[in-house]
């Protein structure tokens, strides 16, 4: 659905046309241009934030230009809608993450995330009494106690899918999907992918895609209330939440954009449905860029039920690495260069380099605030927001580099057009930034014609796994920024789609088994063989060890994809996920390995079940049921079926 409504989108509702900015209340602090950021040159970017509406539409048409410009050398034709597809494309990106959840004591978990004091979205929250659960288009509170669950109540805070046909022969289409929960005290914020456009009896269109934020009152837990109703333009990149303060990123793509009027080039903000454009001066925009998709970055004060602030980027991101002092947004990018053009009659033959680079922009975050603070670049890709993390002021990135060769042959005469692919490189390099987004160090070279497929920080080490027919696990010495050192390596069959600490010495995996065969043209291919877990021994990294490994008879879970589906915590020893038509509880230790402690069946169709503990039961909620398992017994105590509200 995401996809679908990012594609059809946006022409924006009319306002009266706004000559400049309002009021700047927001004024970033200029920061010097930024050298590159590796050995390699990489452009140095900068944030220029606008003067006026008219600078802002300037820069819309300027990237558009550019981005025919691109297409027209790479595909012999300029189509700015690619834009576009390439934006929706994009995914939320979430991967293997770190459990805040958990530890010696803890009397309830909570939801898996990266970074400890920063709170991630997840579709089920538990605060130790209630279980809060976004099913569908309605949010569900059971009561928890002592592994007794009962219904408090069932909110609707979505709308089904209309599509509506007016006698007079005007359409209307719309949804409202929730996608998001977090739990703040008494309060709900629930965020939801609104959709909804309208054609009227001439054929005039007119409509809106935006990510809604819903702050539901609890303090009477059995009828919630609305609050207020926010929400900005585009669809979700990801969030954050830090104590009562909201932090959401949002991808919103320039459709169809008209000069005389700022909401169709400028995103839009909401309050109870009433749209409003950005002040022009919280937008920035890259010098050069060619891209009409901004990133809109919004702090919301959930007590006061308000915006705090709002920056976008034309240009921006589409991953986030967030702590409680910055948050970073990344952006992957694809460059094209022509590096020869030969004649080899009767064709023109053009020899292309693409290669990738990662642009990040830091914004320093006070008291719920964003002020942005610099932009750098390294090359290659990240993986996803696990391939970030900040240590003593420091950026630590690990990137895959990428590089292509093809060439485009032209027969002008005969108006005939071919391609041929030449060589392709793949490796992996791990970087340094200061707070300035500038280098302070780097390794590069490792792995090469392999693909980082996780990566995870513990204080000065790295530990990053990449894959191609074995999983090299490579540990990284970060001690010393200037001089990142890989110290050593283990080589598994499979690959880790995640990575965990599991304590101190100790590193936990989750990914796939893979078996070397023949393939029909005599090269050696690796087939997936179903998951495995495996712990390594990290108490000496240049000497990584292989200590357990368990197969697992299935072949998807929604964890390998999604870190807030899996929960580990080493305090009260679980790990466990959702796999195929099953939950999985399992406990490891060094002399045992890892231990199945129960399998719960749950529905076919119900593959994204979340788990969860409050004192010494857990609780496994799905779609449509809860099972209850009492940890000490390992008994399943009941099965509590979610009623339709």
């Amino acid at each position: 659905m995401k996809k679908m409504i990012t594609l059809l989108l946006i022409c924006c509702m009319l306002l009266s046309v706004l000559a400049g900015c309002g009021t700047r209340t927001e004024e970033p602090e200029p920061t010097e241009s930024l050298p590159p950021a590796a050995a390699k040159p990489v452009e140095p970017t900068q944030l220029h934030f606008a003067e006026s509406y008219a600078e802002v539409s300037a820069a819309i048409r300027d990237a558009e230009a550019a981005l025919d410009a691109k297409n027209s050398a790479i595909y012999g034709r300029g189509d700015a809608q690619l834009e576009a597809t390439a934006q929706a494309s994009a995914e939320d990106n979430a991967g293997p993450g770190t459990a805040s959840a958990g530890g010696e004591g803890t009397f309830y978990s909570m939801t898996n995330v990266q970074v400890s004091g920063v709170d991630e979205g997840d579709i089920v929250k538990t605060d130790g009494t209630y279980i809060y659960i976004l099913r569908d288009y309605e949010l569900i509170i059971m009561k928890a106690e002592n592994g007794q669950v009962s219904e408090v109540s069932h909110t609707i805070v979505g709308e089904a899918w209309q599509d509506t046909e007016n006698e007079d022969g005007s359409t209307h289409t719309g949804q409202k999907q929730p996608t998001t929960l977090y739990i703040v005290g008494d309060r709900a914020v629930i965020l939801s992918e609104k959709y909804s456009w309208d054609v009227n009896m001439d054929g005039e269109e007119s409509g809106e895609n935006y990510i809604t934020v819903d702050i539901l009152d609890l303090s009477d837990r059995s009828a919630p209330k609305a609050v207020k109703t926010l929400g900005q333009d585009g669809y979700l990149v990801d969030s954050r939440m830090i104590d009562n303060k909201l932090f959401l990123a949002t991808s919103y793509y320039v459709w169809d954009p008209d000069d005389s009027d700022n909401e169709t080039f400028v995103p839009c903000l909401y309050t109870e449905g009433e749209r409003r454009p950005v002040d022009c001066g919280t937008i920035g925009i890259l010098p050069g860029g060619s891209s009409t998709t901004y990133t809109v970055l919004t702090s919301y004060d959930v007590a006061a039920a308000g915006v705090i602030t709002n920056q976008s980027i034309l240009g921006g991101g589409s991953m986030v690495y967030m702590n409680t002092e910055n948050l970073y947004l990344a952006n992957n990018e694809y460059t094209d260069t022509v590096t020869s053009e030969t004649e080899e009659s009767p064709y023109t033959v053009t020899t292309h380099l693409s290669e990738s680079t990662t642009t990040v922009h830091r914004f320093a975050v006070s008291d719920g605030k964003l002020s942005y603070a610099a932009t750098g670049s390294v090359p290659g890709t990240l993986n996803n927001q696990f391939s970030m993390d900040e240590k003593d002021g420091n950026l630590r990135l690990v990137t895959n580099s990428q590089t292509q060769t093809y060439q485009i042959y032209v027969d002008g005469a005969h108006d005939f057009q071919n391609y041929k692919d030449g060589e392709s490189t793949s490796s992996t390099g791990v970087y340094v930034l200061d707070a300035d987004l500038k280098p302070v160090g780097s390794t590069t070279g490792i792995a090469e014609d392999e693909f980082v497929y996780s990566v995870r920080f513990d204080g000065d080490w790295g530990y990053l796994c990449t894959y191609r027919t074995v999983d090299p696990i490579f540990a990284v010495d970060l001690s010393d920024p200037a001089k990142p050192t890989v110290t050593g390596a283990v080589e598994l069959p499979g690959y880790s789609d995640y990575l965990h600490v599991w304590k101190e010495g100790q590193l936990f995996g989750l990914g796939m088994q893979t078996q070397e065969v023949a393939a029909e043209n005599g090269e050696t291919i690796a087939k997936m063989d179903g998951m495995k877990m495996v712990m390594i021994d990290t108490s000496d990294p240049a000497h990584l060890k292989e200590l357990k490994t368990l197969e697992i008879d299935s072949d998807y879970s929604e964890a390998l994809y999604n870190h807030k589906a899996i929960l580990v915590d080493q305090g009260r020893n679980l790990i466990a996920f959702p796999a195929e038509s099953s939950y999985l509880i399992y406990s490891y230790t060094d002399e045992g390995g890892f231990q199945l402690k129960k399998e719960v069946s749950v529905s076919e169709w119900d593959w994204n079940n979340r788990g969860i503990y409050i004192g010494d039961w857990f609780y496994v909620v799905g779609g449509d049921c809860i099972n209850v398992i009492d940890l000490n017994t390992l008994e399943n105590t009941d099965r509590v079926i979610l009623s339709r509200g």
